[in-house]
């Protein structure tokens, strides 16, 4: 499965109710248990978060968050979270807004990734696209 965006969150951005220039957003970490659905609100996705040495469940805060519009797709971009002494496994990243825990995006990194006693650091290099409406 490739990046996804959730439902909710495309349309709570789209009425405002998400304000990414204001809004705290978190990225917190899940195990394979996830099954992906764009459908799926905080609580279910949130139940699948991973637990370990170096892990503090709600995830990392995001800092250096910026967003661009061009044509019909917002790309969210943000520093690299990171967490140290980490001893976990995860296989995929989730964005949402902190103090609504809106849904906003899912990483898939491709297979589980782990770390014993060290640094994991996911790369927010490319953001995620939400598409809107052409005119």
């Amino acid at each position: 499965m490739t990046d996804l965006a959730f439902q909710d969150g495309i349309l709570q951005l789209g009425s405002g109710n998400v304000d990414l220039a204001a809004d705290t957003l978190k990225f917190a970490l899940l195990d394979d248990g996830y099954s992906p659905d764009a459908t799926d609100a905080h609580a279910t996705i949130i139940a699948n978060e991973v637990s370990g040495t170096g892990y503090t469940a709600g995830g990392a805060t995001l800092t250096g968050v910026s967003w661009d519009e061009s044509g019909n797709y917002c790309d969210i971009t943000a520093d690299d979270p990171s967490w140290t002494s980490a001893t976990f496994t995860a296989r995929y990243g989730y964005l949402y807004a902190a103090a609504s825990s809106i849904p906003l995006a899912l990483y898939d990194f491709g297979a589980n990734q782990s770390v014993d006693a060290g640094t994991f650091t996911y790369a927010f290099s490319g953001g995620v696209a939400y598409r809107g409406r052409s005119a």
